[in-house]
């Protein structure tokens, strides 16, 4: 069977969606969009029906893109600082002080009345999430960590 030749877009979209999947958890960036974009749409269903759901998409995208893009940091953090505490602090602050400027900015620049009342709770809330998720991360990364060296430990015994 022929091989079909890889045109330049192609491949050149297949290297725009690597290097975005390298920067942007989109799993995670979903997930947590579903999560908050069905509160905003519960939130504002009152104003009708096309409101709300235009409402959920905003919010959809904006955790998938920019919450991605922080969980993403939150991993890397986790992975790049050695010492596990300073690892997880770090990994805990930095994607939520990045998630609360990137949200006030958008409210204060799209003429929210109230752009800090309407943030600083989030920041809260971020703290928590990205709490968690650095103690997932570096777990798992321990985890890795120790089955590497178990097999490698196997493998030099035979």
């Amino acid at each position: 069977m022929a091989q079909i030749p890889k045109s330049t877009v192609f491949v050149r979209l297949l290297e725009a969606i690597a290097w975005l999947n390298k920067h942007i958890n989109f799993m995670m960036g979903s997930l947590s969009g579903v999560l908050t974009g069905s509160i905003v749409f519960l939130i504002n269903y009152d104003h009708g029906f096309s409101p709300a759901l235009y409402s959920f998409f905003r919010q959809f995208l904006f955790n998938l893109l920019i919450g991605g893009f922080n969980i993403r940091v939150c991993e890397k953090i986790t992975q790049l600082v050695q010492a596990k505490n300073t690892a997880i602090m770090m990994a805990t602050i930095v994607p939520s002080i990045q998630a609360w400027v990137i949200l006030y900015s958008i409210h204060y620049f799209g003429n929210t009345p109230k752009p800090l009342a309407s943030t600083y709770w989030q920041f809260g809330v971020n703290l928590i999430a990205f709490f968690f998720m650095a103690l997932f991360y570096r777990d798992a990364l321990e985890s890795k960590q120790l089955i590497i060296s178990t097999l490698k430990k196997f493998m030099q015994k035979k």
